[in-house]
């Protein structure tokens, strides 16, 4: 049985995409002036610590207390990532970045970039890349490198929530504080004794953010027992303070995943006050066009890297047809409506047909 969707957690995840591809374009083509707000915007990349939290939370929600076993859970989550994240894929390999040879190199040069190709494509179709650091500027990887992610977060699921689920609440309080603490340990190990990194090791690599995943589990655990009565001021009151901290504090700090000593305790309060909420944010993040965005969010967030590569390519092309476009609040507006319009056709042409077919075609094969 499919348990009601939280809407508000649907088109919050759309806003978590946007800051993310707003990122991507201003760090390329400067949106606001140095200050604040564009502060804000260049921290876009902690928005991925948003989906790996509400990935534990939305599927302790779903799953929690069924009767689902761990292979219907495994075509749920391939019918529902595999279509749109193999889309994206083939439609950036003419960009997969492997220099090739000359046409008279040696045999060995041949040979060390087929090498390449096959690590490449074959870490990819097997959802590995994230684990190879050094293929993090190679293919769609830059984007696609989440879905990896999730992919072994979803492979760890069935075993880790029945642990979970028989522990009391204090026991998740404790894992969930230990998981806040875990998700920015190593990262801040390395800046406080200066020692170099690879910038995509602790950022991309799946068992550094594997706490975050097991916090959200805990996070849904969690948000039945606890109880608030005016949820609208501390929503708020979060939101205000996430803020500040991203445009005051966080340039501070050389570190993405660092943030979430800051980020996921007040990503906790909102993800369990939009879930219990019924107050004016929750009304908001219910408008159907929202929420629409939200459904089409994960299409939208997997063929952004598509337009970015576009971008970043032919934006001499496109300024000299259109010179409007040479201002770059214009271009990431253009860039943003023909990404959202791209996506929704993805959504509702691919992803949810495939979804469906694989979802029914697996469960008889198996």
């Amino acid at each position: 049985m499919t348990r009601p969707e939280i809407v508000p957690l649907t088109s919050f995840r759309f806003v978590a995409a946007l800051y993310v591809f707003l990122f991507h374009i201003h760090i390329r083509w400067p949106l606001l002036p140095p200050g604040f707000f564009a502060n804000i915007v260049l921290l876009g990349a902690v928005g991925m610590a948003f989906f790996f939290v509400l990935s534990g939370f939305i599927l302790t929600y779903q799953y929690h207390g069924t009767s689902v076993s761990a292979r219907q859970f495994y075509i749920s989550r391939f019918a529902r990532i595999y279509p749109v994240y193999l889309l994206a894929a083939c439609l950036t390999v003419p960009w997969l970045g492997i220099v090739w040879p000359a046409h008279d190199a040696a045999p060995q040069d041949w040979f060390f970039a087929l090498g390449q190709m096959g690590a490449l494509v074959g870490s990819n179709l097997l959802l590995l890349q994230a684990w190879i650091p050094h293929f993090f500027g190679l293919w769609n990887d830059g984007g696609s490198w989440s879905i990896a992610v999730e992919a072994f977060f979803y492979a760890l699921f069935p075993l880790i929530l029945p642990v979970l689920a028989r522990g009391s609440p204090k026991t998740w309080w404790k894992v969930a504080a230990a998981c806040c603490l875990l998700s920015f340990l190593p990262e801040w190990i390395y800046i406080l004794f200066q020692q170099p990194q690879p910038a995509a090791t602790f950022y991309s690599m799946p068992i550094f953010r594997l706490p975050e995943f097991v916090f959200g589990i805990c996070l849904c655990l969690l948000s039945g027992t606890v109880r608030v009565r005016r949820w609208d001021c501390l929503i708020g009151a979060t939101l205000l303070l996430l803020g500040v901290y991203l445009g005051l504090v966080g340039p501070r700090f050389p570190s993405y995943v660092g943030h979430n000593a800051v980020v996921l305790p007040l990503l906790g309060v909102l993800f369990i006050g939009l879930r219990q909420s019924q107050g004016r944010f929750v009304r908001v993040l219910s408008w159907r066009p929202l929420v629409w965005c939200g459904r089409v969010s994960y299409a939208f967030y997997s063929i952004q890297v598509l337009f970015i590569i576009l971008l970043v390519h032919y934006h001499e092309m496109l300024v000299a047809a259109v010179p409007a476009l040479r201002h770059n609040l214009l271009l990431a507006l253009a860039a943003f409506l023909s990404l959202l319009a791209c996506a929704g056709m993805v959504h509702h042409f691919l992803e949810e047909p495939a979804r469906r077919y694989l979802k029914s075609r697996l469960g008889r094969a198996l």
